[in-house]
This record gives C-alpha cells, sequence and structure tokens, in this order.
C-alpha cells in the first residue's frame, strides 16, 4: 500500500440495518421425498404466491445476530434454501439457510407415531392449547387479519400478486360491488378461509361497505375490530 493510498472504511447500507431487524435466518436441512407443496388458501411464500414451498428440518436460526439452537430439530414448511449455512457455527457442507420475515405465518408440523385414536386424541389437545396461545381474548392478532384478507380475496380473484397491506383491493383484481361482496362471503361464512378458521365470527354488515378502493390495510383492521370469538 502506497502512502497516499487509504484504507477502505467497513460500510453497510440502511436497508441491510433494517432488514436484519425484520427476518430470520433458518438454519437447517430439506426433508427429501417429500414432494414441493403449493401455496394454496392463505398459506403464503414470503417470496410471492406462485412459488412452492418445502418441507425442511429446522436445527436453529439467527436473528439480530443472536444465534439460538433448538431443543428439538422443527419440521417447517419453508421456501427454497437461500445457500448454505454460513453463520453460528453450522457446518454449510450439512446445512442450508433460509431468509425469511420474522412475521411470515407458515405451518410448523408436529408430527406423533402411535395408535390412531391416541394421535388423534393428542392432536385435539395441542389443537385447544394453540388455539389459546394464537388468539387473544381481545380479538384476532393482525397476522390473522391479514391471513384472512389474503385468503379470501384470492379466493375470488385468484390473484397472484404478493401481500402488501398497502395496496388496494382493485390492484388484486377486485373490480366491483359483486366481488367485494362474494369476497365478504367467505370472510363471514368460509370455515377454512374466513374468520372461523381462528373460531371467531363476524357479523356481514361490518364489512358491507367493502369497496375496491379499500387497501388491504383498512380491510384487515376493520376484519380486525369486528369480528369476536365463536
Amino acid at each position: 500500500m502506497t502512502k497516499n493510498q487509504k484504507k477502505s472504511r467497513p460500510t453497510t447500507s440502511l436497508g441491510a440495518v433494517a432488514s436484519q431487524h425484520l427476518s430470520l435466518t433458518l438454519f437447517g436441512k430439506v426433508v427429501e421425498g417429500v414432494d414441493k407443496i403449493s401455496t394454496i388458501g392463505a398459506l403464503e411464500h414470503p417470496e410471492g404466491p406462485d412459488k412452492p414451498l418445502r418441507l425442511g428440518q429446522v436445527f436453529g436460526y439467527s436473528e439480530d445476530h443472536r444465534c439460538v439452537r433448538l431443543r428439538k430439530p422443527a419440521l417447517i414448511l419453508v421456501p427454497e434454501p437461500a445457500g448454505r449455512a454460513d453463520d453460528c457455527g453450522w457446518d454449510p457442507e450439512e446445512f442450508v439457510r433460509w431468509e425469511v420475515p420474522s412475521d411470515w405465518a407458515t405451518l410448523l408440523l408436529h408430527p406423533v407415531s402411535g395408535p390412531i385414536k391416541e394421535s388423534l386424541k393428542l392432536h385435539s389437545s395441542l389443537s385447544n392449547v394453540v388455539a389459546r396461545f394464537t388468539t387473544t381474548d381481545q380479538g384476532l392478532e393482525d397476522w390473522q387479519c391479514d391471513r384472512i384478507c389474503s385468503g379470501s380475496v384470492r379466493s375470488i380473484t385468484k390473484s397472484t400478486r404478493p401481500y402488501n397491506r398497502s395496496d388496494s383491493l382493485q390492484e388484486y383484481g377486485v373490480n366491483s360491488d359483486a366481488a367485494c361482496r362474494a369476497i365478504a362471503d367467505v370472510v363471514v361464512g368460509d370455515a377454512q378461509l374466513g374468520v372461523g378458521q381462528f373460531s371467531f365470527k363476524l357479523d356481514e354488515s361490518a364489512i358491507g361497505d367493502l369497496s375496491p378502493s379499500w387497501t388491504m390495510g383498512q380491510f384487515a383492521d376493520r376484519i380486525k375490530s369486528k369480528a369476536v370469538p365463536a
């Protein structure tokens, strides 16, 4: 290095700093022998609704430069790996990594082996526990309302546009009052896509003024403010 050359300073971008607080890096292995899973209903892919998910065995994760190792590996639906593991001491020859938003809603699977009758009883007990932890006495969580909005709108318009609370319903193909009424019917009456999936109910008049100009965020907030436990 010559006398006049200056050593470059380590830098980063504001976007990179922000993304560290909004994302998780998962470490694990892709489970072989399981076909790619299409995103259906309200289950979202973090990179786009037309991309499939994979079953991954997650051993740990990192968040804000903090490394966490799970006591027991978790089976989770994940996108395609972002590459080999590159942090937290995970062997890149054995483990891969996934980059996902920290608020992304996906499915965590709990395999149970044993007699079918006992397994179903255990499943029922676990479902009741999960229901108590995923809903509050006051109402639906934000992520649950987002899932209801996304699933109900897509069920009518078949839109593959990535979910964004700032986008209007019109941007997802909602162009008429008839489409709005059809979406409202799904929210109120569909046990798989509507508020019923979280054991809540909603009077259709609460979203009777739904229009294509509403944003997804407005739609979700209205559902949150009006839905009550069933």
